[in-house]
């Protein structure tokens, strides 16, 4: 056998007897109840983080976050262990900024997979307020289906998904119901998802930015615009949100 032949088969001999050891590993602690699903699997790839008084957070950079509510008083916020190296997060009073480095930033009305390579952050919040995202991609969940919640952020250059996105398509969603969303986006693409259920919509958009309904129920909204801003709504939401024009190029 030829030497490259040797270490072609040795280094898959060596893939495949790691992957049985790791498979039988997860195996035995589920034997032993220590693993209970797949999402308590998932959460050990990620590190917590917990602080109290943040009244503001910052999202600054290619960070692809998704936002929940919270029942804690604190706000929590979890990073991938294996982009770690990438984030930097500060405290300054009672504002957080978390910020990526080293990853290339897209353009906000990219697809979403241009964003994949983005650093993942999932962050839970008792109040979904004083929310800023430059540069990012973020996704506003609320698949526990709590009543009551109200969201309001600032975003710059920024995709954002009004429901828990996912990139399945034929994926079945329960509904997901926000009271009021309030959103104020510069050169920004702000999405409402199909599961999203929207009591009272207000986007303040600049002649960059655009808004997409992906099939979402409004009760009532407002959406203020300039000449070149993008705005697509569907069906029964068209006579539901007024359009303005504010004959400026930023909001």
């Amino acid at each position: 056998m030829k030497t490259s032949d040797k270490i072609l088969l040795y280094s898959t001999l060596a893939a495949v007897g790691l992957f049985a050891a790791s498979n039988l590993a997860q195996f035995a602690k589920y034997r032993s109840a220590d693993i209970l699903d797949f999402k308590a699997l998932q959460q050990q790839d990620y590190t917590r983080h917990s602080l109290a008084g943040i009244q503001w957070l910052v999202l600054d950079g290619p960070i692809r976050s998704t936002l929940r509510p919270s029942d804690n008083d604190s706000l929590d916020f979890e990073v991938n262990k294996m982009q770690e190296a990438k984030v930097d997060w500060v405290r300054r009073g009672d504002t957080l900024v978390i910020s990526v480095r080293g990853v290339r930033v897209r353009g906000p009305h990219d697809n979403w997979f241009s964003f994949l390579d983005y650093v993942t952050v999932r962050v839970y919040s008792p109040q979904l307020k004083g929310i800023h995202v430059n540069n990012g991609s973020v996704s506003l969940a609320n698949e526990m289906n709590k009543p009551g919640l109200s969201a309001h952020f600032v975003i710059d250059s920024t995709q954002m998904w009004v429901g828990a996105f996912t990139p399945e398509a034929d994926s079945v969603y329960s509904v997901e119901p926000w009271d009021t969303i309030s959103v104020r986006g510069v050169n920004s693409n702000v999405i409402l998802n199909r599961q999203a259920h929207v009591k009272k919509l207000g986007l303040l958009l600049d002649d960059r930015s655009q808004a997409e309904d992906r099939f979402s129920e409004v009760d009532t909204g407002f959406i203020q615009g300039d000449t070149n801003t993008i705005i697509h709504i569907r069906g029964k939401n068209f006579e539901k949100i007024r359009l303005r024009r504010t004959g400026r190029s930023t909001p």
